[in-house]
């Protein structure tokens, strides 16, 4: 007896669990989604649309879902921006009925239906079709008139219906400059008619400058470079499918960019040429990977026209700044400044009968460990006299702790500037005079001021 009430209980149990998961849960998830679609004009899920078309103002577009990314196949066929279409998309399976005006009519011209001014058509996985047809705005003018093509009522819906139906090609196609993954990017190359020619390799997590001669890149000046490139837009097509480029100055152009990439079948390259109608309010350009031809607007370009000393290390010194524990200054040969990282902070050596403000000396060492030049003068210098960096009047030299890391050499002064070079590279920089005034000092340029 005990056994079968057990048996019982169980069934009981199973039977109830059963009530529950149908009732509770599935019939939940049922009465949830007819929440949610009460009172919209599409009730269908967005996952479920495998095309969709817009009419508006004689202009037709259709799209079509591919595996999950959308193709503008009318009026011409491209990529589409899959973002801007899901956007737009779910803007229009939003859409609301205001108000319920007619269930049974013959006369469609006082809402502008019968020659509706645009349309919408969803075309679902399996081949269901529904084309709701829009009209005319209410008289309050809040509103639009809407039906489905083949059956009534008349519903009204909020007028932003229409900014989502009036789209024109440009609205949702893809406006990418160019198309390629930036972490797969093992190889940058840049030939610019003002710049010159730049080539980037990737080291590991690194960049480096490889012509026209071997530096350490700034990684993230690069990385900022290839980001402008896929996150930049197109200011407008020209042609879907050009035929003369040298129209465009796209065979000798103003500048060649291409990306070299892990796999090479995703490598692809752009080419900037004239501009526009001669004033430089924007500029032709194409990918090689695809045929439109496109603008850009004159900014974007700038951004773009890179030369090797852009993606430079600005720094002479490379090693981390914070490895650096002793600063040695000489003028003229003549040792002027020591000083030493000790004891969690630092300190000017043979300083005794003075007061070091020790903000003052942290914001000088400071200005040493980041300095960084502003403009190249020459990668390969005929001579350093010319300069005074054969006899620099300073030389700043960096330690971690008895290892010399390096040094820095200022020569003479060039208007707004001074020639600067590091000790162990012949290339020769300038710097800007205000960046050598705060690091040209004297002892007594940190003791505290008497009150």
């Amino acid at each position: 007896m005990k056994g079968r009430a057990t048996l019982i209980l169980l069934i009981v149990f199973v039977l109830l669990a059963t009530f529950l998961y149908f009732f509770e849960f599935k019939g939940g998830k049922k009465r949830k989604e007819h929440e949610r679609n009460k009172g919209l004009v599409f009730k269908v899920p967005l996952d479920s649309i495998a095309a969709f078309s817009l009419s508006a103002n004689n202009q037709d577009l259709t799209l079509q879902n591919r595996d999950g990314s959308w193709i503008l196949t009318a009026p011409v066929t491209t990529d589409a921006d899959s973002y801007a279409v899901i956007s737009n998309l779910k803007a229009i399976l939003d859409t609301r009925v205001e108000r319920l005006i007619v269930v049974s009519i013959t006369d469609l011209d006082q809402y502008g239906l019968d020659h509706p001014r645009g349309s919408v058509t969803l075309t679902r996985f399996g081949g269901k079709e529904q084309k709701l047809l829009v009209g005319a705005e209410n008289p309050t003018g809040g509103f639009i008139y809407v039906k489905f093509e083949t059956k009534l009522p008349v519903y009204t819906v909020t007028k932003s219906l229409w900014n989502q139906v009036n789209k024109q090609p440009f609205d949702l196609r893809d406006k990418k400059i160019m198309h390629f993954k930036p972490p797969e990017v093992v190889e940058l190359e840049i030939v610019s008619k003002t710049k010159g020619r730049v080539l980037l390799n990737r080291e590991g997590v690194d960049w480096v400058i490889s012509k026209p001669v071997r530096l350490k890149a700034n990684s993230g000046e690069v990385d900022s470079y290839l980001s402008r490139l896929t996150n930049g837009r197109v200011k407008e097509f020209v042609e879907e499918s050009p035929t003369d480029l040298r129209r465009y100055g796209l065979q000798k152009p103003l500048i060649a960019i291409h990306v070299s990439c892990k796999d090479e079948q995703a490598s692809t390259s752009l080419i900037i040429g004239d501009s526009l109608k001669g004033e430089e309010i924007g500029f032709y350009t194409r990918e090689k990977s695809r045929l439109p031809l496109f603008t850009l607007e004159s900014w974007t370009v700038k951004n773009l026209n890179k030369g090797y000393f852009d993606f430079q290390d600005k720094k002479l010194i490379t090693s981390n700044s914070e490895n650096v524990t002793r600063i040695v200054v000489k003028r003229d040969e003549e040792t002027g400044i020591v000083a030493q990282y000790d004891s969690a902070k630092w300190k000017l050596a043979n300083t005794d009968s003075l007061t070091i403000d020790e903000n003052r000396l942290r914001r000088w060492v400071n200005a040493i460990r980041n300095y960084e030049v502003d403009e190249l003068v020459s990668y390969q210098p005929v001579t350093m006299t010319k300069y005074g960096l054969d006899q620099p009047a300073i030389r700043i030299i960096l330690y971690q702790n008895n290892l010399e890391l390096g040094q820095i050499l200022i020569g003479k002064k060039a208007g707004d500037y001074f020639y600067t070079k590091s000790a162990d590279q012949p290339y020769i920089y300038k710097v800007k005079a205000f960046k050598i005034h705060e690091i040209e000092k004297d002892i007594k340029d940190f003791a505290v001021s008497e009150s």
